[in-house]
């Protein structure tokens, strides 16, 4: 079983894919929109939830400034929600649409770097290999539980 960080490196490769996708839409393809923008909250929404209820608790007994790592981590995925809400609640065929998903982009992308700059290489150091397996697969069960409850929404 991979390490849990390369479960969620995985996971920042779907979205930037799903990103370049949205963003290279046009303003006339509006289901298009809809469809990748319900799919990108979809992977962000599973993916924060296993963040903040898995991976950062784990992090934050691991000292050597893991707290303070992990609080800018939440205060980042909460910007991120607000983005993703407005995202959500914006006409597809607005030039706001665009603008919005482009600071998403952005916002995720940051948080992206710095997760695999700083948190991830003190995972790879402080997680014991079981424990980093254990939550690989718990991240997985909790993706495909998130998807199925709000696929039927």
């Amino acid at each position: 079983m991979p390490h849990v960080t390369e479960k969620l490196h995985q996971d920042h490769e779907k979205v930037e894919k799903m990103f370049k996708k949205l963003l290279q839409t046009k303003d006339d393809d509006a289901s298009t929109r809809q469809k990748l923008c319900q799919q990108i909250a979809t992977e962000l929404r599973a993916h924060m939830e296993f963040e903040e209820k898995v991976f950062y608790p784990a992090l934050r007994q691991a000292g050597d400034g893991a707290g303070e790592k992990v609080r800018h981590s939440v205060h980042e995925h909460n910007e991120a929600k607000q983005l993703l809400d407005q995202l959500i609640s914006c006409d597809p065929k607005s030039e706001e649409f665009l603008d919005i998903a482009g600071q998403l982009q952005e916002a995720v992308e940051h948080h992206v770097r710095e997760e695999e700059d700083s948190i991830f290489d003190l995972a790879q150091e402080k997680l014991e290999d079981g424990d980093a397996e254990q939550m690989a697969m718990r991240h997985d069960t909790m993706a495909r539980e998130y998807k199925q409850q709000h696929a039927a929404r």
